[in-house]
This record gives structure tokens, C-alpha cells and sequence, in this order.
């Protein structure tokens, strides 16, 4: 009878083990999957640019992807191209360091791909091709459906992604030492091919009979399920000497017991389920809000908040370096008047399209642009002075180039933008604060506003503004 006690035990104990060890793994899974997806974010990134300006500039492309890759290590390759060859600009790609440019063209499922990407609003996934990429490997698609109008036309990001760093990274931490991890990817419930492998690190036996098997959710059209086993040792170091007291103290004491810790484990078990799920809803709550508080919604470039966040990371870093830190104020020239003439509807797709004007304008990859409020931007130029007048001038000619019609403005027949220049050394001034640089470049804002618009001014400390 004991004997019998003690076996049961033990099987409650094993059932105890495995909850444990399955709530440990959907917990870490759901990082998995969230990794995977935030990889794909960039496509969503080139098309909200697409779709806020027509179309994007070979440099801004180029400070978007090497910013990109250097931020993404799974990241290998980036292309956007318009999906009629005769229409607009030609395809803009970047390939990461030390990686042959891929051929991708040559693979047969492209095609498929690229209609199921165009007609559809998600990501659409498929294999790279091997070679010259190994398994694990995927070519991600995103569709950018652009207003019939004259001079656009459909156009698709597409981005090739190594899954396997992404789940390197996911798996890499201590945490993962007692696991043996295994990534298939399946097609219509059959095993396709074995992607991803991770045996643990403690070389140890794994215990077969503790298999889990989950089914991730669905990325870019992929369907993976994940493989995980404990090793012996992760078995082990959570199992009591209660068994074998109980085979020695007879069947009452198994029976009080025994049911104690199916009372636990079926508790252990629903608590962590509930914090599990409800963790990953706050974080990815959270991670949309933080990001969302930063961006303004029309013209989406940083706010406000991103404005001040950034530039104080800028002069804290001026000042270590001993190097200049320039701004430039502008303003849209009577965009009152815009508005009032053209309709709120039409100022806020002015705003947009001068947003987009301003950030293909920048030639730097620390260069960086906020809405400051209503109509008016300010740019930050990292290690620049007085060179950035020059920088203001050429944001002017970009804006004029636009061409938007504006027959209420005093400046011109289109649409315009003015422009006031202050640059300062903190290392050097200590005087000088943020937002003294911000003042003295408002300052020579209302100096180009007074000589006539249209144009970008330097603050000059001898001049006099009237305020």
C-alpha cells in the first residue's frame, strides 16, 4: 500500500514538474514571437514614409537602412521598389556588411508572393533562397497601396530577415540552460523542415517523457511550432524526498498529501496563466504607448516630447566631444492663410508632405527632425555651427521644390518655408542652456519672417529682433 502511495505521489509530483515547466516556456515563447514580429516593424516603417511623402528619397532610404541594420542583427537585406519598373523611382536596396547582394528575383515563390503581399495588408513571408542563404532564412513583403493619382503606383518593401538570430537572441539567457529547444516549421500540420536547434547547455540526457510541444501563432504566413524538452537535471533539482517518506509512512499520509499538491500544482498552474497573459498584454501595451507618445499622429515624425528627449541626449554627448550642436526653427510661411483658403483637410495634407520634404532633406544619420507645434519643425544637427545655415537653405529649396500651390501667401505662389539657424558648443559655453539655443533660433526665424520669408537666417548676436 505504501509502495502504491508513494507512486502516485510522485506521479502528482511529475504532473506538478511539467506545469511548472510548461508556464516557464509559454512565458518565454511569447518573447519569441514578439521578437519575430518587431523585426517586421521596419516594413511598416518604410510604408508609413511611402504613404507621408509619394515616395522616398535614395538618401533617406539609405540612413533608414544602415540605421536599420545596425539596430536589427537579423536584419540582412532591405529593398523598396515601385512593383511597375516604368513608374516613379527606380528600386533603392542596401545589403548589411560583409553580405553578397541576393539575387532574390531567381526564387520561384517570389512571384506568388508579391500579388499575395500587394492584395493583402499584412506582412507575407517565404523562404529566402539556398543558396546563398541557409535555412531559417526569409524573404518578409509588405504591400504599399498608394492613391490612384498621377505619378504613383503600387509599391512593396520587402526585407530578408535571419530567424535564427532573432531566436539566438531569444534564447541565449540563463534561463534556457535546462531546455532542449527545437524550431519547426510546418506546412498543413506536416513537418516540413527542422530550422532551428538549441540543445541545452548542460549536456545533459533530456527527459523525453517531458516533451512540450506548442504551436507559435502565425508570422508573415509562417507556421512554426516549437519543441522543448527538460533536461534530467532541470527534473531533478525540482523533485522533493516527499515520494519516498510517503512509501515509508504508510497510504494516509500519500492520500493527505497526494491531494495537497494537486491542490497546488492546479493553483500554481491557473495563477501563472493569468500573470502570464496578462504580462504580455501589459507589455505590449505599454510598448505601443511609449512609442506612440513620442510620434506625432499626422505628420509622423517625433513630437514634442521625442524633440526634447532626443536633443538632450545630443548636447549631453556635444559636451563630452567638445563639438558644436545647431537647430533650425522653421515655419510654414502664412499657412494660416493656407488653411483658411484650401481647408483643413488640404493643411493637413501640406504638413504631411513638408514633414516628409524635410526628413529626405537631412543628409546625416544623427541628423534628426520634430514637429515643434502647429506649423512649425524643428531640425537638429549633430557636430555642425555655422554650417548649418547652408543645411536651412537647402530644407528651404526642398520645400519650394514641392511646387504646392498657395496663391494667399506673400512670400510666393507656392508654398514656403522660413527658417532661423543658432548653433553653440556646451562644452565649451556653459552658459548656454537648450533652451537658450531654441530661443536664439526663434529669434532668427522672426528675422527671416521680417526680411521678407522664403528664406533661412543665422542668428546674429548683434542684430536686434523685435519681439
Amino acid at each position: 500500500m505504501s509502495v502504491w502511495a508513494g507512486r502516485l505521489l510522485r506521479i502528482a509530483e511529475a504532473e506538478r514538474i511539467f506545469d511548472g515547466f510548461q508556464s516557464e516556456v509559454n512565458e518565454q515563447l511569447a518573447l519569441v514571437e514578439q521578437a519575430t514580429r518587431s523585426s517586421f516593424d521596419l516594413l511598416f516603417e518604410i510604408r508609413a514614409l511611402v504613404l507621408a511623402g509619394g515616395t522616398i528619397d535614395p538618401v533617406a532610404f539609405r540612413r533608414i537602412a544602415e540605421d536599420a541594420i545596425s539596430r536589427r542583427r537579423a536584419l540582412q537585406h532591405l529593398t523598396w521598389t515601385y512593383l511597375d519598373a516604368t513608374v516613379g523611382t527606380p528600386e533603392l536596396s542596401y545589403t548589411a556588411a560583409g553580405r553578397e547582394p541576393a539575387d532574390i528575383y531567381a526564387e520561384p515563390q517570389l512571384g506568388d508572393a508579391i500579388r499575395a503581399a500587394r492584395d493583402g495588408y499584412g506582412v507575407v513571408a517565404i523562404p529566402a533562397p539556398a543558396p546563398p542563404f541557409a535555412a531559417g532564412h526569409v524573404v518578409a513583403l509588405l504591400g504599399i497601396r498608394q492613391l490612384a493619382a498621377a505619378g504613383e503606383a503600387d509599391s512593396i518593401a520587402m526585407g530578408i530577415f535571419d530567424i535564427t538570430t532573432i531566436l539566438d537572441e531569444v534564447f541565449s539567457g540563463p534561463e534556457w540552460n535546462g531546455f532542449d529547444v527545437r524550431l519547426l516549421e510546418s506546412d498543413g500540420g506536416k513537418l516540413a523542415r527542422d530550422i532551428y536547434r538549441r540543445p541545452s547547455a548542460l549536456q545533459a540526457i533530456p527527459a523525453d517523457q517531458m516533451r512540450y510541444t506548442r504551436a507559435l501563432r502565425e508570422i508573415g504566413g509562417f507556421l512554426w511550432r516549437v519543441e522543448v524538452t527538460p533536461t534530467q537535471a532541470y527534473v531533478a533539482a525540482r523533485r522533493t524526498p516527499l515520494s519516498w517518506v510517503v512509501t515509508g509512512a504508510g497510504s494516509l499520509l500519500f492520500v493527505l498529501i497526494a491531494g495537497y499538491l494537486q491542490f497546488l500544482a492546479r493553483r500554481n498552474r491557473a495563477i501563472k496563466e493569468i500573470v502570464a497573459e496578462q504580462t504580455a498584454e501589459l507589455r505590449r501595451i505599454n510598448a505601443q504607448l511609449d512609442a506612440q507618445a513620442r510620434i506625432d499622429p499626422l505628420t509622423r515624425v517625433p513630437n514634442r516630447r521625442g524633440l526634447d528627449e532626443r536633443l538632450a541626449q545630443v548636447w549631453a554627448q556635444a559636451a563630452m566631444d567638445g563639438t558644436a550642436v545647431a537647430v533650425a526653427m522653421i515655419d510654414i510661411d502664412f499657412f494660416k492663410q493656407y488653411n483658411d483658403s484650401y481647408g483643413h483637410s488640404a493643411g493637413d495634407d501640406c504638413l504631411r508632405r513638408v514633414a516628409a520634404r524635410l526628413l529626405s532633406a537631412l543628409r546625416r544619420s544623427g541628423d534628426f527632425l520634430a514637429r515643434y507645434g502647429g506649423e512649425e519643425f524643428v531640425a537638429v544637427l549633430p557636430e555642425t555651427g555655422a554650417a548649418g545655415l547652408p543645411a536651412a537653405r537647402r530644407f528651404c529649396e526642398s520645400v519650394r521644390s514641392l511646387g504646392i500651390p498657395h496663391n494667399d501667401s506673400r512670400a510666393a505662389d507656392i508654398v514656403t518655408i522660413s527658417a532661423g539657424v543658432a548653433w553653440a558648443e556646451p562644452g565649451r559655453q556653459h552658459d548656454m542652456t537648450i533652451a537658450r539655443l531654441l530661443e536664439l533660433a526663434d529669434r532668427a526665424l522672426y528675422r527671416a519672417k521680417d526680411s521678407g520669408r522664403d528664406q533661412a537666417v543665422l542668428y546674429d548676436p548683434t542684430a536686434t529682433v523685435d519681439d
